[in-house]
Order: structure tokens, then sequence, then C-alpha cells
């Protein structure tokens, strides 16, 4: 059986993020399982993106990309241009998806699905859809919204095109829920979409206490508030270092001057593979999370559940998704009500004695936490669909 696995975004722009960490987890989580896997990227990929199995270097138009700015119907024809896009290019590849069971999009949107659901009614292919939905809040997808407008669209062209099967996900449950309406299909909400490395080895760093902040920098992940953090750190924790690692600041290129002039913050900018990313997170003692409390109160942090993972204590805002982890000793971390640069960085100097104790209850909890929140499970769930 085959799986092709379609990614637009991998290799459209110089910055990496899931799409990457998903296709290569999935591609080593079902090496075993006798399933083929092709992943189908953006034209441009021309090696930034490498993996075990076939990859096609075929799409023209990423999932992010908005062709159309127009502020009154620019979604819309962007939808019809990117889905048009699709179909021409699977024509073009035609001969070699002919022999796919399953097309897979694992961060779908309507414009992508609305393609390849045009594309099998176009050729009769009989295949099986899987889609998983990261975007978009509860109430973009209300009745009369064009977003829920496109994405019924997008769900009919599936249906005209009579799948075998339909597997649709999304990354938290009041999404699912909101989704259902406009697919008229049920909509699964998994635990996780991170995939783990093997046992970690226990935490710990010389010299200086590293405290690590992780991932894409943009304002709902507190971007904002770093060089307070640093600051306040800086005064009140000198034996402390932060450690920042990010593949884009999204065009803040001040932000990013502002935190390399600090001498207590360390750099990596630039996208880690899957073995250099987790050897980072073990190398930290603590990460913080300054993140929005609105933007998080049900969104899965991928960060926080790879760091989590990998034995690291995390502190994070109260009232997140987060922190309802650590509330039910899933997790281990700190937990602050505070929502100020001054006031996180003040916080996480005051737990600093704290992390040795941490760390060791973080460590007890990893099993559990490897377990129940894998990616692996959503590939078994996917591997099942398939093979019915």
């Amino acid at each position: 059986m085959r799986v092709a696995l379609i990614e637009s975004s991998i290799g459209a722009t110089p910055h990496k993020g899931h799409p990457e960490h998903f296709a290569a987890g999935f591609t080593e989580s079902v090496k075993n399982s006798g399933v083929g896997v092709t992943i189908l990227t953006h034209k441009n990929n021309l090696g930034r993106f490498s993996s075990n199995c076939e990859i096609i270097q075929a799409l023209s138009h990423s999932a992010h990309e908005r062709s159309f700015k127009d502020r009154f119907d620019g979604k819309l024809e962007t939808f019809r241009h990117a889905e048009e896009a699709l179909v021409v290019d699977f024509r073009a590849i035609q001969s070699r998806l002919l022999g796919v069971d399953m097309f897979l999009l694992p961060t779908a949107t309507s414009k992508e699905l609305a393609g390849v659901g045009r594309w099998l009614q176009e050729t009769g292919v009989k295949a099986k859809i899987g889609a998983i939905f990261h975007w978009g809040g509860t109430a973009t997808y209300s009745p009369g919204s064009l977003d829920a407008a496109l994405l019924r669209q997008a769900a009919r062209r599936v249906a005209s095109s009579n799948p075998v099967g339909i597997w649709y996900a999304a990354t938290h449950g009041e999404l699912a829920a909101a989704l259902e309406g406009p697919l008229g299909h049920p909509v699964r909400a998994p635990r996780s979409l991170t995939f783990f490395a093997g046992d970690p080895h226990p935490p710990g760093s010389a010299g200086k206490i590293r405290i690590g902040v992780l991932g894409g920098m943009r304002p709902e992940k507190g971007a904002g508030q770093l060089c307070t953090i640093a600051d306040t750190l800086a005064r009140l924790a000198p034996e402390a270092e932060l450690v920042i690692q990010s593949h884009s600041f999204f065009g803040n290129s001040s932000l990013m001057d502002d935190l390399r002039r600090r001498p207590n913050v360390a750099f990596v900018q630039e996208w880690l593979g899957e073995s250099e990313m987790n050897a980072l997170c073990r190398s930290i003692d603590l990460a913080i999370l300054p993140y929005n409390r609105r933007s998080y109160a049900t969104t899965v942090s991928g960060i926080f559940t790879l760091l989590s993972g990998n034995g690291i204590p995390c502190a994070v805002p109260s009232n997140t998704w987060m922190s309802d982890k650590i509330d039910k000793a899933e997790a281990g971390g700190f937990v602050f009500d505070v929502s100020s640069g001054e006031d996180i960085g003040r916080f996480v100097a005051e737990v600093l004695p704290k992390i040795a104790e941490m760390s060791s209850v973080c460590r007890s909890r990893l099993a559990g936490w490897k377990s129940a929140y894998s990616a692996d499970l959503v590939v078994e769930e996917l591997l099942e669909f398939l093979s019915a």
C-alpha cells in the first residue's frame, strides 16, 4: 500500500517547522509497516528537505501563499487559483500517483483539499483521503462565513470523487467541532502531532543555567516580551543564560538585533533537524513559554509537547492547554499567573532553585507522557484506516 503525503509549504520558503517534523516522523513511524510513502513538496524544495522515501518536488502553490490581495474577494480568488494549480501539478505527475491508496494532507487547507478531490473526480482514481486541519478559530467556520463556504466547497469536491474513505482531524476539540458542519463529516481531535526520539538523557548543563525559548517567534508566542525577560533575568539571575532558538522572527529584524546585543542571550537562528532539536531540548534546564493565554487556551503547543517528551520542565501561563497538563500531573513544570515580561522574568528567577527537583518529576512522568502524546498514535489510526 502507498500513501502520498502532500506538504506544499515544504521548500516554498527557507523557513521550516511542523510540516517537516510531521513528514519526517510519519515516514519513520511507518517504515516497518510495509506501507510506502511519497512526499509531494513545493517545486522549490531543491534539497532543503530530505527523507528516506520518495520525494516529488512538484507543487507550485504553497498552502500559506495568498495569490490575490484584494480585501473583498482575495481569499476566494486565491482558493480558485490554488485549487486549479494543484490539479495542474497533479496532471503533470499523474503516472506517479496512480498507485496511491491514500492522499494525506497533514496541514490541510480548503483549497488543497478541493484540488485533490477535483483531480480524483477528473481521473476516476479511487483512493482514501486524510486531512488534518490546524488553522482557524471556531468563529472562522460559523455558518455564512467565507471560510466555512470554501471548506464546504472542498468537501463537495471530495464527496463528488467518491473516495474509498475519508478521515478528517483537527488540532483540538473545539476546532474539530467547528469543522464538522462545513465538512459534513466527523472530525477527530488527536492528542498530539509531535513525534519523540528515543529515551532522553537526564537534563543538565555545566556552568550557567540554560533557559530555553524555542520555536517560531510570533506575537502570540510572547516575542515582544523577550527583551524584558532577558533584562530581568540578567538583573535577578546572573547565573542564567537565555537560549533562544527560532527559525523565523517573521520579519522583526529589530527584535532579533536587540536580543543579540544582550550578553545573557545565546542565539540559534536556524531550523534544526530532528536529532539536533532533541539535543538542544536536552541541553537546557528550563523552558519558558510566554504565550498569549487567549491564543493557547485550548491550542496544543508542539514545543511544549516536545519538551515534555524530553523530560524538560517548562514555565507556562495559567489557563492554557499547557498549564492544564501540568495541573493534571501529566507533565512537569511551573505555572505563572502574571503577564508582563518583567513579572515573567521575576517568576522564572524565583523558581530556578527548584529546577533540579522538577526535572526529577518530569522524568518520572516521561513514559506516561510519551505513550499518551506521541504522534505515533495518529499514525496507527491512519494505518488502520488505510487497511480497513
